[in-house]
């Protein structure tokens, strides 16, 4: 049985729809936000349903090659981009599996391509911030207000 705030060594099998590592414990599912496939990390059990749980990366013991620094200096507070910490080429091919196995899914096939963005910064045309002006500059985010005074998403002209 696994209970929460217990601590636990897990290698990561899988990246999920939000991109959160997918790992196993005597085949209890833990959903780990910031794991990469292929890492063994500690966690610490956030929370614990009976078939499934989540938890929080405590330490990355045999760290991803995969794994970068996420560009973006508020990545951690904002929410908005689930991915930051992985390289663009990883991202790509785990959007592109995440498509596959969808249209697979629904639709008995799957016979594109995937296209990526030839620039990895300023590749948003449009954002809407939901809160007014905040100090000297604009608060945005998706799940948390937070101060960002540089965007990497949008070209700004």
């Amino acid at each position: 049985m696994i209970n929460k705030n217990e601590e636990y060594v897990v290698e990561i099998l899988d990246n999920g729809i939000d991109g959160e590592g997918i790992a196993k414990i005597d085949g209890y599912t833990i959903f780990i936000d910031g794991a990469i496939k292929g890492e063994k990390v500690k966690t610490l059990i956030v929370k614990a349903n009976r078939t499934f749980g989540y938890g929080k990366i405590l330490e990355i013991i045999e760290k991803s090659p995969e794994r970068v620094e996420p560009l973006c200096p508020v990545y951690k507070k904002c929410g908005g981009c689930s991915l930051q910490h992985m390289s663009y080429e990883a991202q790509m091919r785990y959007k592109e599996e995440k498509v596959k196995k969808t249209l697979e899914k629904f639709l008995g096939r799957t016979k594109r391509d995937v296209l990526s963005c030839p620039e990895i910064q300023n590749q948003t045309k449009k954002v809407v911030p939901f809160c007014p002006k905040l100090s000297q500059s604009l608060a945005w985010g998706f799940r948390t207000i937070i101060e960002i005074r540089r965007n990497i998403l949008v070209k700004m002209e």
